[in-house]
């Protein structure tokens, strides 16, 4: 599996195939609405993943389109209006060496990896990604 250094120096795993299933995933423009909503789902992660001081970040991106000058839609030109896009949660293992990340369509939260887990129980997607993270670790 490829490594490389994240930003303090550590040795990070990266299983490309996985990132670019979610990187696919990261760039569907949503309307805000939608983004919002499943932040939100996000968030409730996040905060079940901190209960067990697990790290982890919430990240949100937008999509620019351009614009010409009249107002066309073009490769190159004027910035036109942000879409946002599917929110991504980074969750952080075995201090910082693992990352995993997580997107939900509004009914499931998706690990890199496969794994899904229902976002009526963000608890319990939290305790799965800890058994995972002890795992890796030992």
């Amino acid at each position: 599996m490829p490594t490389r250094k994240d930003t303090d120096g550590n040795q990070v795993t990266s299983n490309m195939s996985q990132q670019g299933l979610a990187a696919s995933a990261a760039n569907q423009s949503l309307t805000r609405t939608e983004s919002d909503r499943r932040r939100a789902i996000l968030g409730l992660l996040k905060d079940a993943l901190a209960a067990r001081r697990i790290s982890s970040v919430l990240v949100g991106r937008r999509t620019l389109v351009l614009r010409s000058g009249q107002g066309q839609e073009r490769a190159l030109g004027c910035g036109g209006p942000a879409r946002p896009t599917d929110p991504q949660l980074y969750v952080f293992a075995a201090g910082g060496a693992h990352v995993r990340i997580v997107t939900t369509d509004g009914e499931f939260y998706w690990f890199t990896g496969g794994r899904a887990h229902p976002v009526a129980d963000p608890g319990d997607a939290a305790r799965a990604y800890a058994r995972w993270a002890r795992s890796v670790a030992s």
